[in-house]
């Protein structure tokens, strides 16, 4: 999990810190990593395990693994291709360290005695789905193990990908139960019926990009460890989710953040629920009895249940909802219950499309259509259409102390005549343009609407079916808004970094940076972040990059024969984590600038301009307000990234840079004496120690880098270099020979992450 850092517009934000069940959240929205043993598809037949079935029995080809009557146990860290039908259970029983590759290739594994497979021992089980695939379990498990409990139980951590299909049929309790950390990378997972509960996991679940449908009679999506701050989280990236249930749709114990993706939930008795939801982008569909999301905090199961329903409210930001993406359609059956439930802050804003449909009296709140303990804002930027079967009066009469709601930007709340059930609402301006719509299931007579269209003052139309009324917007409201997260998500644009030899060259992280190396002169340049580039790189993980620093001033002063590192004083405000730990996951860190790589042919001099810039969404652990920061950015690569590249030789924004260029000769007693290149040497280089590793290769030579500057190498004695030149030749290094995720591909060769910084991908991959 990783906490994210985003620029905001907000006046303050609400310090959301909090204790319940003596734990300490921070304010999300959280992120998952996505790993290469969670994104790997790949797999070779004739070196994997090949597994056949048929009926009871299965034979094996290769080592690692076991067949008998009704059951096929693997023991060994291997890849493992099963096809064909069997009437038993596949049963991992590794070693703690040991990964296992599961290929289900047109599998189907139909279990009358428990689990169909059963993970009992691994560090990490990836399935992955090729062609249609099912598993069915039995009403009864003969286990003694009363703690097995699903058709597909692994006790370690799990992911699923694939371009398959797994249809996962539970008949004792559970379809899916990871006892860790579980991700969804892709594939369609279909729960067609579940006794219990369809997805189930203790630690997290991640949905990258997976097309998921359950029907269940429980809950169909939870995580539910509610003992650690750092788990107990749901992530939705992407993908498509269909949800059927009678209890809740999905539901997180701390923290539910949804960055994208279809879900459509027909039905729930809640659909939504964690102790802090941010909604950040995506497309949601929510039918539900009770309330539609519901912000709470989380159970103490060391306290009773009255105990814990007594201390469900956080209005101090310590339970929120903060919708700031995506749209989002809300149907509340219930007038006991709420459209949006915050049993502590609930914000919207961003760019954000709310619709309720609810079938109780009021917009404002106990029983509403927003309903907040705490501060209940909506900010500029949102569109949103609530509708209510009360009038206005009925509703300030029920509030109940419940707070009645602030909006920042011009509205209508009014009382309109009453419209029968799916009667369509059209907001009109005076040119007939649309402001917002929205087909509700239920009757109302009751509105609120409001959006960044809409001016104060003006008068606008309200079209409902054969009907229509007018009214005049409301002046919005004035004072500082109490944002329990993040309120915007701003974007950049990253560039890659190029360069062709071993002449004066920039990289640079946020920072587009031209510099001339004339001697004795010095120019200026400029940088501004841009909006929003989304390209598709070598993998399908795309998303949008962030950015959460300002940065003011930069110079920078070389000399020839120097590589320095750029550092930078920025004065902004902006959120800075205090708490940076994390469980298994990576959470912040910064890098300088990058380096500039300076040389010199005689007297003319040659500028080679790059840049680099990428960031990854992540969350500020604290939400304190830091007024100083050195270091240029947070540069955090995910294997969700956008990338597009550009050259530039200026551009303008905040960010001024100075470089000047001095020639240095080095005197004859400074040239090291060791076998290099004489064209080097006359240069001004000297040579590099013996051993060097060659990055570069031209007419004159063969090139190093030592002590941050270029050196000629020993052609007889240098190391050969396992990744690309023009990747080392920028001052980054190659990547370990076994971490093969690319991150990133341009001219240059493939880029990977290493130690939180780029490095070059290794030949061997």
């Amino acid at each position: 999990m990783i906490f994210s850092k985003f620029l905001t517009f907000a006046t303050y934000i609400v310090a959301s810190s909090l204790v319940a069940a003596d734990l300490t959240l921070t304010a999300g929205p959280v992120s998952c990593i996505y790993k290469s043993k969670d994104l790997n598809e790949t797999f070779n037949n004739s070196s994997s395990v090949n597994i056949k079935c048929s009926g009871n029995k299965c034979t094996v080809n290769g080592s690692g693994a076991t067949a008998s009557n009704n059951l096929v146990t693997i023991t060994a860290a291997g890849t493992y291709i099963v096809q064909g039908s069997l009437r038993g259970q596949f049963r991992i029983e590794a070693s703690k360290n040991d990964f296992i590759h599961l290929i289900l290739n047109n599998t189907t594994i139909t279990n009358n005695n428990g689990p169909a497979i059963y993970g009992v021992n691994a560090d990490k089980i990836t399935i992955t789905l090729i062609g249609n695939n099912k598993l069915i379990d039995s009403t009864k498990y003969t286990s003694v193990n009363e703690k097995v409990d699903a058709c597909l139980f692994i006790n370690s951590n799990l992911s699923i990908n694939g371009s398959g299909s797994l249809n996962v049929t539970s008949k004792y309790a559970n379809a899916i139960h990871c006892k860790k950390d579980l991700k969804l990378i892709s594939g369609k997972i279909t729960v067609p019926t579940a006794t219990q509960k369809g997805i189930k996991a203790k630690n997290s679940i991640c949905v990258m990009n997976a097309t998921v449908d359950i029907n269940s009679t429980d809950t169909s999506i939870k995580v539910t460890r509610n003992d650690n701050t750092e788990k107990g989280y749901i992530v939705i990236d992407d993908g498509n989710i269909t949800i059927s249930t009678n209890k809740k749709g999905i539901q997180a114990q701390t923290h539910l953040t949804i960055n994208g993706g279809y879900i459509n939930i027909k039905k729930s008795k809640e659909g939504l629920e964690g102790q802090m939801v941010d909604i950040l982008g995506g497309e949601i569909h929510i039918f539900s009895t009770d309330d539609g999301i519901n912000g709470t905090k989380i159970s103490d199961p060391n306290k009773s249940s009255m105990e814990n329903k007594m201390n469900k409210s956080g209005t101090d930001g310590s339970v929120y909802i903060n919708i700031v993406g995506g749209k989002s359609y809300i149907t509340v059956e219930d007038i006991n219950s709420d459209g949006i439930d915050a049993n502590g802050v609930l914000y919207i804003g961003g760019n954000a499309e709310v619709y309720v449909s609810y079938q109780g009296n009021s917009i404002y709140g106990t029983n509403s259509v927003f309903s907040s303990d705490g501060d209940n804002s909506i900010a500029f930027g949102a569109t949103i259409i609530g509708l209510a079967n009360g009038n206005s009066n009925q509703q300030k009469q029920q509030n109940n102390n419940k707070s009645t709601g602030k909006i920042y930007q011009p509205y209508i709340h009014a009382s309109v005549s009453n419209q029968a059930a799916g009667t369509k609402i059209i907001v009109k301006d005076s040119s007939n343009n649309i402001i917002a719509s929205f087909d509700p299931v239920y009757s109302y007579s009751s509105i609120i609407v409001t959006s960044p269209k809409i001016v104060a003052g003006k008068t606008y139309t309200i079209i409902m079916g054969n009907t229509f009324q007018t009214f005049k917007a409301s002046s919005p409201a004035t004072g500082t808004i109490n944002a329990p997260s993040i309120t915007t998500i701003s974007n950049v644009t990253v560039t890659s970094p190029t360069i062709s030899s071993p002449t004066t060259s920039t990289t640079s992280s946020n920072l587009i940076i031209t510099i001339s190396t004339d001697t004795a002169t010095s120019s200026t340049s400029t940088s501004s972040i841009m909006n929003t580039t989304t390209t598709t790189t070598d993998s399908t993980n795309i998303s949008t990059i962030t950015s959460s620093s300002t940065i003011n001033t930069i110079t920078t002063t070389s000399n020839l024969s120097t590589l320095p590192t750029i550092t930078s004083s920025s004065t902004t405000n902006t959120i800075s984590p205090s708490n940076t730990n994390t469980s298994d996951v990576t959470t912040t860190f910064t890098t300088n600038i990058a380096t500039i790589l300076t040389t010199t042919t005689d007297l003319t001099h040659t500028s080679i301009t790059s840049s680099s810039s990428t960031t990854s969404t992540t969350t500020s652990p604290s939400i304190a307000i830091t007024t100083s920061i050195t270091t240029t950015s947070n540069v955090i690569p995910s294997t969700t990234t956008s990338i597009t590249t550009s050259s530039s030789k200026t551009s303008t924004s905040d960010v001024t840079i100075t470089s000047t260029t001095t020639k240095i000769i080095p005197s004859s007693t400074s040239v090291n004496s060791n076998n290099c290149s004489a064209l080097i040497l006359n240069q001004g280089f000297k040579c590099c120690s013996n051993n060097c590793t060659v990055i570069y290769t031209d007419s004159d030579g063969s090139w190093g880098i030592e002590n941050n500057q270029w050196c000629g190498c020993n052609n007889t004695t240098s190391l050969s270099l396992n990744c690309p030149s023009k990747i080392i030749s920028q001052g980054y290094s190659c990547c370990q020979n076994d971490n093969c995720k690319v991150q990133y591909i341009d001219d240059d060769g493939k880029w990977g992450v290493e130690n939180r910084e780029w490095c070059g991908l290794s030949y061997d991959c």
